[in-house]
């Protein structure tokens, strides 16, 4: 067996892609599109950035990992101010699911005045919903009406549990925030 990068991506990273694509065009914001094996460090800090999926990312898996709401084991979102709090995916053995997580963050760096977005669930579905929640006015205007005040000028972790329905992301929930 030979390791094969950048040769797999799933549905949902490429719906992913595309919602996150689709609002950049709309703005008329010049963008790149690359796997994780492509960008350097420095990328990371030269330009706004959007990181999509999780566990076939490893820049998400290590820009979360200090964060409050990071992945952990494949399957599951872990809360590091609450160990007893964590949110898992139970696959059939059939392969399907019913449900995902996903987080999504926001990552201010304000000596340079860039932006980090992270669109990544546990599995596809999750990510393809964390990227539609993104790039979608209502979804982001309908989260404003609750968020915490300061919301929009902090950096932001949401956790959303996805509802899966023959295998396509049919709703999400907000079932964690963080700000700081």
């Amino acid at each position: 067996m030979q390791v094969s990068n950048n040769s797999y991506v799933t549905t949902g990273d490429v719906s992913a892609s595309t919602a996150i694509t689709s609002v950049l065009v709309q703005y008329r914001k010049p963008y790149e599109l690359r796997f994780a094996q492509d960008i350097s460090p420095g990328d990371l800090h030269s330009a706004p950035i959007v990181l999509i999926g999780a566990f076939n990312n490893s820049w998400t898996l290590n820009i979360t990992n200090p964060l409050r709401f990071s992945f952990s084991g494949g399957d599951t979102i872990k809360d590091a101010n609450d160990p007893k709090r964590s949110w898992m995916v139970k696959v059939k053995p059939d392969g399907s699911t019913t449900d995902d997580y996903a987080i999504i963050s926001r990552l201010l760096n304000v000596d340079r005045g860039q932006t980090m977005m992270i669109a990544a669930g546990i599995g596809q579905y999750g990510t393809q919903a964390a990227a539609e929640f993104l790039s979608s006015p209502e979804k982001i205007n309908a989260f404003a009406r609750t968020a915490p005040v300061g919301w929009n000028s902090k950096n932001l972790q949401i956790v959303i549990h996805v509802k899966v329905v023959d295998d396509v992301p049919a709703s999400e929930e907000i079932v964690a925030t963080h700000q700081w």
